[in-house]
């Protein structure tokens, strides 16, 4: 019988046969190839992943011939960066002069709306009785003039001065100065004021330069730098521009007389009172006066009596006087050259800076009491009995407003002795000029000042006010404790 075969069992032997044919060339392939290798450790995996990034981030050329492609040198020239070598040399910049901010003594340096002049520089062992040098020790004194030249109003301190010497050592302002020594206080616009100041420093130092800043949290005050020595002075001179040439000019700070000649010997021939403008054309040998031009002529005033200048920048001169009037004591007037009648005396009322005053009396002593204390002038201490009056509209202190100091009638001014006025107030049971005085209340303070013994003919004056009152003669006045 014969056996029927179906068509789908003969398509699967097809199948069967072709699937047969195509697994045996694989099984072939695999038995010759080489083994796979074993696995590698854990390890290792992390380096292989590396390199597969390291290959997908920059592809790594598949022959010799391909590494010509792509020249590395082509890539790595910075061709398109500027050449450091266009870049112009700092070559003409010149380097700061030591001495370009520093001002010398006599010269008027202006920082930040104050201007300070360093009139005068020297030494001495004794300041007085109670005040001396320790050995080895001197004290350096300058006089300073301090203005507010742009400020609504400048506070002033021999606290903010300071000196440095070449070392580099610092030092701050001593307890106590030469009289007229500098106070504290506040200057408006256009006001001025000038004092000593002393520093205790070694004998052998040397190199000082000064400055002054008032340390104050809100102003933004600059620091002004003076040198003391005359090496810098001779070389801030050099650098400077010539602070005086033809057609100067300079102001009057202080009443006095013009005169024939370049000294007290010599005639009066005018005067000149607190802010008149002076022509400048000439000096004396030692610059102690200058030659002014007043009203178109020519007459010689005591330098301390006006604005500092530079005089070692102005011509020595000499006086065409044909005669000198016989010499006369430097500190006393000549009675037929002074005439007190035009002045207020003691108890007449004057009126300025918001106050109405007087001086009520006055005491000549050598020394002035604190309970058993007692502080001893150099000379004798005038002590002055100030009535004032109030007349602003809110509380305020008499010294903020009226910057009281005596005078000879040469013009010479006189500081007020903060530490004999305080004496003085206790002693008399007086107040102080910097106590506060409501609107409308009177007050009575004590002031003094250390005076030396030959003084003449003696005005309290009060600053720009432009008002004086006559004391006397302090020569004659007598001592109360003599």
């Amino acid at each position: 019988m014969k056996t029927k075969i179906g068509l789908y069992p003969l398509l699967a032997l097809v199948v069967l046969v072709l699937a047969s044919l195509a697994c045996g060339s694989d099984t072939t392939g695999s038995k010759t190839a080489t083994p796979k290798p074993a696995a590698q450790p854990a390890a290792a995996a992390p380096a292989a992943t590396s390199a597969i990034a390291e290959e997908k981030a920059a592809p790594a050329p598949t022959s010799p011939a391909a590494t010509k492609t792509t020249a590395p040198a082509s890539t790595a020239r910075p061709t398109d960066t500027p050449r450091a070598t266009n870049t112009p040399k700092p070559t003409n910049t010149s380097r700061p002069s030591p001495t370009a901010n520093v001002g010398g003594v006599g010269e008027r340096r202006e920082a930040g709306g104050i201007a300070l002049t360093i009139t005068k520089v020297s030494k001495t062992n004794t300041i007085s009785d109670l005040w001396k040098a320790k050995a080895g020790h001197v004290y350096l004194v300058v006089e300073a003039l301090i203005e507010n030249t742009t400020r609504d109003e400048a506070p002033y301190n021999p606290l903010y001065f300071k000196v440095k010497d070449e070392e580099g050592y610092e030092y701050t302002t001593a307890l106590a100065a030469p009289s007229p020594d500098l106070k504290s206080g506040s200057l408006a616009k256009g006001e001025r004021v000038r004092g000593n100041v002393a520093f205790e420093v070694p004998t052998a130092a040397k190199g000082f330069v000064l400055s002054y800043e008032p340390m104050v949290i809100l102003g933004g005050y600059q620091p002004i730098r003076i040198g003391l020595d005359a090496t810098q002075r001779d070389a801030a001179r050099q650098e400077a521009t010539p602070a005086v040439s033809a057609g100067a000019s300079t102001k009057v700070i202080s009443p006095g007389n013009l005169r024939a000649g370049p000294g007290t010997n010599y005639s009066v021939i005018g005067s000149v009172k607190a802010g008149d403008v002076l022509g400048v054309s000439g000096r004396n040998s030692d610059g102690s006066w200058l030659l002014v031009t007043p009203s178109g002529g020519e007459a010689w005033i005591f330098a301390q009596l006006v604005e500092p200048v530079a005089a070692a920048s102005l011509p020595v001169k000499t006086s065409t006087a044909p005669t000198a009037v016989p010499v006369v004591q430097p500190t006393a007037a000549p009675a037929a050259q002074f005439n007190a009648g035009g002045f207020p005396k003691i108890g007449q009322e004057v009126e300025g800076g918001g106050w109405r005053f007087k001086v009520l009396e006055t005491h000549k002593r050598k020394a002035v009491y604190f309970y058993d204390t007692a502080y001893i002038a150099q000379g004798h201490f005038l002590v002055l009995i100030i009535e004032a009056v109030n007349l602003q509209p809110g509380t305020n202190y008499f010294a903020k407003n009226v910057d009281l100091y005596l005078t000879d009638a040469p013009g010479k001014a006189y500081s007020s002795s903060s530490k004999g006025s305080s004496y003085a107030a206790w002693q008399y049971t007086k107040d102080s000029v910097y106590d506060d005085t409501n609107p409308g209340v009177v007050s009575r303070m004590a002031i003094a000042f250390d005076l030396p013994d030959n003084l003449g003919d003696v005005l309290v004056s009060t600053g720009k006010l432009l008002k004086w009152i006559y004391l006397g003669n302090f020569a004659q006045m007598k001592s109360e404790d003599s």
